[in-house]
C-alpha cells in the first residue's frame, strides 16, 4: 500500500518522471486549482493600467518559458500542494481570465494530465485546409483529446502567419511534456548525462556520432505539435514541429493529413515510439 504525505502528494510519485498522474487526480477530484503557469503569473503579476495587461501578459510567460523544465518544477509542486496565496475574485477575472479563453484554459488542463499535442491553424488565406479532410474521430486520434479541445482554428485569435509559437504564451503547458509536466530535477539530471567533457558532438549528420545525437534530441524533446501554416495552405502538408522545454525547434517535419492519420496511433502510447518511425527520420533538423 502506497503511503500519502499529508498534503495528499503521493510518495511514491515524487521520483517520477511526470506528474501528469497527479494533476489527473486532481482534475478528477476536483481538487485542483491553478495550474503552474498560473501559480507564477499571480507571483509575478504587478498593478498596470489595463491597456498594458497583454504586455505584462506576455512578458511573464516568456520569463516562464526561459525557466525550462528545471525552474517551473518548484510552481508545478506549489500547484498539486495548493501552497500558493489563493486568488482573489477580482484577481481571477482581471488576471487569469483575461489572459486566456476558456478553450485555451481547457487545452492546458488536458496537455497537462493527458498523453496529447496540440493542432494550431495559423493561416486563413484560400487554398488547402488540411483541417477539413478530418473527422471527428481522426481529429481525437491525432490530438488526443474530445470535441476538438486541442484543435485552435480561429482567424480572429491564431493569424500568426509563421509566428506559430506565439501560442506559447496563451498555452505554455504546451512545452512542459506530451506525458504531463516532467519532473524538473530528473530531466536535467538525464540532460546532464549528454554534458560529458570526453564527449563531443560536431555534427549530427555524421555517423559517428548519429546514435548519441539521436539519443540527446530524445531526451530533450518534451512535445510535438502541429501546425497549420501558410505553406500548409499551398501544399495541404502540416507541420509536425518537435520542441523542447525552451519552445526550441529539435526536428520538423511536412506530413499530409493521410500520413498524420496513419501516425497518430502511434502518438496515442505517449512512449515516444513515434521517433523510431519514418516521420521522425525524414525530419529536418531545427527550423523547418
Amino acid at each position: 500500500m502506497s503511503t500519502m504525505y499529508e498534503d495528499g502528494i503521493n510518495e511514491e510519485l515524487v521520483d517520477s518522471e511526470s506528474y501528469s498522474p497527479l494533476y489527473k487526480r486532481g482534475l478528477e477530484e476536483k481538487t485542483l486549482d491553478l495550474l503552474a503557469s498560473e501559480v507564477y503569473l499571480m507571483e509575478q503579476w504587478s498593478d498596470v493600467p489595463e491597456d498594458k495587461a497583454q504586455e505584462q501578459h506576455d512578458r511573464i510567460m516568456n520569463q516562464w518559458i526561459d525557466l525550462g523544465c528545471s525552474g517551473r518544477h518548484p510552481y508545478h509542486i506549489a500547484a498539486l500542494k495548493h501552497t500558493y496565496p489563493p486568488p482573489t475574485v477580482v484577481q481571477r477575472t482581471s488576471i487569469l481570465s483575461s489572459w486566456r479563453t476558456p478553450q485555451e484554459r481547457q487545452a492546458a488542463l488536458i496537455l497537462t494530465s493527458e498523453t496529447s499535442r496540440l493542432w494550431l491553424r495559423t493561416n486563413y488565406s484560400l487554398g488547402h485546409n488540411p483541417l477539413s479532410a478530418l473527422d471527428e474521430n481522426q481529429k481525437e486520434s491525432i490530438t488526443g483529446a474530445e470535441n476538438a479541445d486541442l484543435v485552435f482554428n480561429d482567424a480572429n485569435l491564431y493569424d500568426y502567419g509563421s509566428d506559430w509559437f506565439e501560442i506559447f504564451l496563451r498555452v505554455p503547458e504546451i512545452l512542459d511534456s506530451c506525458r504531463g509536466p516532467k519532473n524538473g530535477p530528473l530531466h536535467s539530471a538525464v540532460l546532464r548525462t549528454f554534458e560529458e567533457p570526453e564527449i563531443e558532438v560536431i555534427d549530427p549528420k555524421v555517423a559517428d556520432e548519429a546514435d548519441f545525437y539521436r539519443d540527446l534530441e530524445h531526451a530533450s524533446i518534451t512535445r510535438c505539435l502541429l501546425v497549420q501554416d501558410e505553406k500548409s495552405t499551398r501544399t495541404g502538408k502540416v507541420l509536425l514541429i518537435w520542441v523542447d522545454d525552451l519552445g526550441k525547434v529539435i526536428r520538423c517535419n511536412r506530413m499530409t493529413t493521410r500520413e498524420i492519420v496513419d501516425a497518430g496511433g502511434m502518438f496515442a502510447f505517449g512512449d515516444g515510439r513515434e521517433l523510431d518511425g519514418p516521420m521522425w527520420e525524414r525530419a529536418q533538423f531545427g527550423e523547418d
